[in-house]
C-alpha cells in the first residue's frame, strides 16, 4: 500500500524508538495497530453500504430508462406502419406532439411526400 522497503522501515522503527523509548514502543505499536484495524473496518463498511445503495439504485435506473424508452419504442413502431402504408400509396401518419408553432404536421407530411417524390423522379 505504502510500498515501504526494509531499510526504510528499519530507519522509521528506529527514530520511533528514539523519539517514543523502548518502554513505551510496544504499546505505540499496539495502539497504531488497533487504530489500522479500525480504518480497515470502517473502509469496508462504508464500501459495502456504498454497493447495497448502487445495487438498490440499479433497478428504479432501469425501470425509468424503460419508461423513457417506450414512447420511442411506440413512435418508431407507428412511423414503421406508416412507411408500409406509404409503399402502398396510403401516405404518411404523423406520429408526435403537435407543434406549438411553425408549420403544422400536415405541412410538414406535405413537405415531406414533395421532397420523395423529388427524389423519385430524379430516381428514374
Amino acid at each position: 500500500m505504502f510500498d515501504i522497503s526494509g531499510p526504510e522501515l528499519l530507519t522509521i522503527l528506529l527514530i520511533a524508538l528514539v523519539v517514543v523509548g523502548p518502554r513505551r514502543l510496544p504499546e505505540m505499536a499496539r495502539r497504531l495497530g488497533r487504530w489500522a484495524a479500525e480504518i480497515r473496518r470502517a473502509v469496508k463498511d462504508l464500501r459495502s453500504n456504498l454497493e447495497q445503495d448502487v445495487k438498490a439504485l440499479e433497478e428504479p435506473i432501469k425501470e425509468a430508462k424503460t419508461e423513457f424508452e417506450r414512447p420511442f419504442q411506440e413512435a418508431g413502431n407507428e412511423l414503421s406502419a406508416g412507411e408500409t402504408e406509404s409503399k402502398k400509396g396510403k401516405g404518411y401518419t404523423w406520429v408526435g406532439p403537435k407543434p406549438l408553432s411553425g408549420p403544422t404536421p400536415e405541412d410538414s407530411m406535405r413537405d415531406l411526400e414533395g421532397i420523395e417524390q423529388s427524389v423519385e423522379d430524379e430516381a428514374s
